[in-house]
């Protein structure tokens, strides 16, 4: 899908949102967008990360309902669009924090280029995040609590929980996860993406702390756990927590039957193969472990995918 990029602080979302974020560079052809113009604001939501939130929605709701997700069309459409609107809004509220960091790192953004103004960019993301509550409203309720709760999480994330580490990581590892149960919850299936939002919030919680080895010399001012307890043992945490992941990928298909299609076995053993690479290189190379780590990560979505539509 896009490029992906690193960066210093996690891109919300994505992997950011509401509920799921992917760092993807979601640089359009023109690098300034005209002052106030429309582009300039489809800019600031990041379109990739909000139509990545929106197909999270859909592999949840196949995962829960298999191919009876055709019988949920309005329900996976309203649930889609209200994950799509609050990602936008949660990234436009990334930049509108960022401003100042992004004169110097991400000059073409909306805000650092001028385009949009930091004011303007702050009520469109309340905008976002608004609206996207009003569409849970016509899914169900849990849509409705967890549409609410994971916009005020991201507001608390970029005024506070950024630069408190380990508690910054476990926030962004619910929000990539519950982007799976809030599909799930459109078909009325709640429980049945357990495994898959387990499996999710392991794997971004330990991407999370290895992005934080990663970036230890500049992260002077955050409490995050590598200056706690130290890189080494901060990669040891980090591999615990990427094989709790691994070892809930099989369970699907050898332990509750969810999955029955040998196919899907197939895939996630070839994520699970990329993240004991991440693993193995983390100590070394925490850039490239993090970069892997993504690419398993996505892998497994396309396993989880693949398992609830051949069954």
């Amino acid at each position: 899908m896009e490029q992906f990029k690193e960066c210093k602080y996690p891109e919300i979302t994505n992997e950011l949102p509401m509920i799921l974020y992917f760092e993807i560079d979601n640089r359009t052809m023109v690098d300034k967008p005209r002052k106030g113009s429309l582009h300039a604001y489809f800019t600031l939501m990041r379109p990739g990360n909000c139509i990545m939130s929106a197909l999270g929605v859909f592999t949840g709701a196949v995962v829960a309902s298999g191919l009876e997700f055709i019988n949920y069309p309005f329900q996976i459409i309203l649930a889609s669009l209200a994950a799509l609107l609050v990602t936008g809004g949660g990234n436009a509220l990334n930049d509108y924090y960022d401003k100042d960091v992004d004169k110097k790192n991400h000059p073409e953004r909306p805000i650092a280029s001028g385009a949009i103004k930091p004011t303007s960019a702050f009520y469109f993301a309340c905008m976002l995040f608004t609206i996207g509550i009003i569409f849970s409203f016509f899914v169900n309720v849990f849509c409705i609590l967890v549409a609410i709760i994971n916009s005020i999480l991201l507001i608390l994330y970029e005024k506070d929980l950024k630069a408190k580490g380990l508690i910054g990581n476990i926030a962004i590892a619910y929000l990539v996860s519950s982007i799976f149960l809030f599909g799930g919850a459109a078909v009325n299936s709640l429980f049945i993406t357990i495994l898959l939002v387990l499996t999710s919030f392991f794997a971004t919680l330990g991407r999370e702390i290895i992005k934080d080895v990663e970036d230890v010399e500049g992260d002077i001012g955050r409490r995050t756990l590598p200056m706690v307890i130290g890189k080494k043992n901060s990669n040891y945490a980090a591999s615990i927590f990427i094989l709790g992941a691994i070892s809930l990928s099989p369970l699907p298909y050898y332990l509750f039957s969810l999955f029955t299609s040998f196919l899907y076995i197939i895939i996630v053993l070839l994520a699970d193969a990329i993240f004991i690479y991440a693993i193995v290189i983390s100590f070394s190379k925490p850039k490239e472990a993090s970069r892997m780590t993504k690419v398993g990560m996505f892998v497994a979505l396309v396993a989880f995918l693949v398992g609830g539509l051949v069954r």
